[in-house]
């Protein structure tokens, strides 16, 4: 536990730190200047960083500590008064406290964490960008930004475990953030938004091995959203905005590429206040890393937006478009609808369900004219997408009757567009995350990736329809105490749910999440060559690095595949110091 409570105070220094100084010397941008704030952009700020040093570096726990020493210092050079510090000192117990009742005992997402999420990780820890690198795991070619944070917090300090506190970080400043909006802001829209978040913290976040890459993926375009309401309630609606906004959309696309639509709020503001009549407003932060991200892909890859086949370039040595190799674009773009559908359990062959090459006709008719849905519901798989959102029916219940009750005591109409809603272009933002979650639930119909298109869709309805002002002004006091009442409640769960674990060790036997995934957890079935689990590719100029085979990587020393097979795909090289997976074509 005190191991866990000094690393929390680490990080949590170093990103609120970091934070600290991307906005006031770069954003300069008005936040509420609260400690979680302040935590949010630095996880941003170093993941950015961590990216792209990788280019040049492997991210060794040498880099990383540097890094994260250069905030510290920094900002220890500023003038902070006695009650700062001491408010910083309050929030960081709080913060520890729910970071290590949170992590303690808990399990990794898996078993993605183990497939790629970690293994990603360990990769940029031990290398510098390798091109092809998606030829070892094909979800590498998808890889989050949040990997890159993880290797990051891999320092000489913290340790191995320290890769393992990003999701829980995230989590925990969000939680906190959100609670300080509900608490400190009066306009009712925000209030509502906030209380929404918490709920759907208290109630579908629960655990740090449900979150994965999607958690914090939603958690970061909730957080766009209120950017973006806030700054039309507050008329606050100009460059500044556009470019922070520009920010926090680039880097939910960077967490998963399913938020490409959080690019709209920077457009439409783009549009909307005429930034286009100046070229200079083309380029600002966020443009030059999406430009950068997109050039890590197609190292990486060999597509500019893997697995998008249109965007890949054939001619590069270490691409192909052909299904025999593990990253042709054609495997990985379809892997995930083919499981959200139900392709898996269609198959009787289910051995051969993610190979592209095997029933590569029966495959194309499943997904083309509807013909899933009737294996999608036979399956029950729309489960998946209902139960992520089932939470929030008898929540939008008790507030309509509620809202009816308080309506009829003060004569006034429900069911009407409040003023307030003149003010944020309700339009505009039912309209987009309506069509969003179609978008997204027709091509993979599974609540882990619509989940905050979905929740935002339920907010933007509820706002558009019904006269929030009939709950949120006339009964301001018991409005107050009956959502005050629902949050402790949930927040009590939500601690004694965590507190009652870590006492248990429910969930896992080890107080950090295990890294590499032992037999002993998860079974599992790494083929052993006659030299053991490692075997070497020679380069040409005979330097070699040894290769690792097992079923689930984990944070095994890297590279390491799952498959012994997946390495007759390519010959390896090293080009002007970099390594090379270069197909067999």
């Amino acid at each position: 536990m005190t191991q866990i409570f000094i690393i929390s105070l680490i990080l949590l220094s170093a990103v609120t730190s970091a934070g600290y100084i991307l906005n006031k010397y770069f954003l300069k941008f008005k936040t509420e200047g609260t400690f979680s704030e302040y935590g949010i952009l630095g996880v941003i700020f170093l993941s950015i960083i961590a990216f792209l040093l990788n280019f040049f570096f492997a991210l060794s726990p040498i880099i990383s500590n540097l890094i994260f020493i250069f905030p510290l210092l920094f900002v220890f050079t500023e003038k902070f008064g006695t009650e700062q510090i001491f408010q910083f000192l309050k929030f960081s117990i709080v913060f520890s406290f729910l970071l290590i009742i949170y992590l303690s005992y808990s399990n990794y997402y898996r078993p993605d964490g183990g497939w790629y999420h970690l293994p990603f990780s360990r990769l940029i820890t031990d290398f510098k960008i390798i091109f092809g690198s998606a030829s070892l795991h094909p979800m590498f070619g998808t890889s989050s930004i949040l990997q890159y944070l993880s290797s990051f917090f891999h320092t000489s300090l913290t340790g191995v475990n320290g890769v393992l506190f990003v999701n829980p970080l995230i989590l925990i400043l969000f939680l906190l953030f959100f609670l300080e909006i509900f608490i400190k802001y009066k306009e009712t829209i925000l209030k509502f938004f906030s209380l929404l978040i918490l709920f759907t913290i208290f109630i579908e976040m629960n655990r740090n091995s449900e979150l994965g890459n999607d958690g914090p993926g939603h958690l970061f375009y909730f957080y766009l959203i209120f950017i973006f309401l806030r700054g039309k309630l507050n008329k606050v609606f100009d460059k500044q905005i556009f470019e922070y906004t520009s920010l926090i959309a680039v880097f939910c696309l960077f967490i998963k590429s399913l938020y490409v639509f959080a690019l709209s709020f920077p457009i439409f503001i783009f549009f909307k206040k005429k930034l286009h009549t100046k070229i200079k407003n083309y380029f600002n932060l966020a443009g030059i890393f999406l430009i950068l991200w997109i050039f890590k892909n197609i190292i990486i890859s060999g597509c500019m937006i893997y697995p998008v086949q249109i965007t890949c370039f054939e001619n590069l040595k270490w691409y192909s478009s052909e299904a025999k190799f593990e990253i042709s674009a054609i495997n990985t773009s379809q892997f995930s609808e083919l499981h959200s559908k139900g392709w898996p359990d269609f198959q009787e062959n289910k051995q051969y369900y993610l190979n592209y090459e095997h029933d590569q006709k029966k495959k194309e008719i499943f997904l083309n004219n509807f013909n899933w849905l009737t294996e999608y519901f036979k399956q029950g798989r729309y489960y998946n997408l209902t139960k992520k959102i089932d939470f929030l029916i008898p929540v939008i219940f008790l507030f309509l009757i509620l809202s009816m009750l308080f309506a009829l005591k003060n004569n006034k109409k429900i069911f009407q567009k409040s003023n307030n809603t003149k003010k944020i272009d309700i339009n505009f933002l039912l309209f987009s995350s309506l069509l969003f979650s179609i978008i997204v639930c027709l091509k993979l119909p599974d609540g882990r990736y619509l989940f905050a298109y979905l929740i935002s869709m339920i907010f933007f309805i509820i706002i558009y329809y019904v006269d929030t002002s009939i709950f949120f002004h006339k009964q301001k006091k018991l409005f107050g105490s009956i959502s005050s009442i629902f949050l402790v409640i949930l927040f009590s769960v939500f601690l004694v749910k965590n507190i009652d674990k870590t006492i248990n060790k429910s969930e896992s036997s080890y107080l950090f999440p295990e890294l590499n995934y032992n037999k002993q957890i998860f079974k599992s079935l790494s083929k052993k060559t006659n030299s053991g689990e490692n075997f070497e590719i020679f380069f040409t100029n005979k330097k070699y690095t040894k290769f690792a085979s097992k079923d689930l990587c984990g944070y095994h020393k890297s590279p390491c595949v799952q498959n012994e097979s997946i390495l007759k795909q390519f010959d390896v090289d090293l080009t002007n110091n970099y390594i090379v997976l270069k197909l067999k074509k």
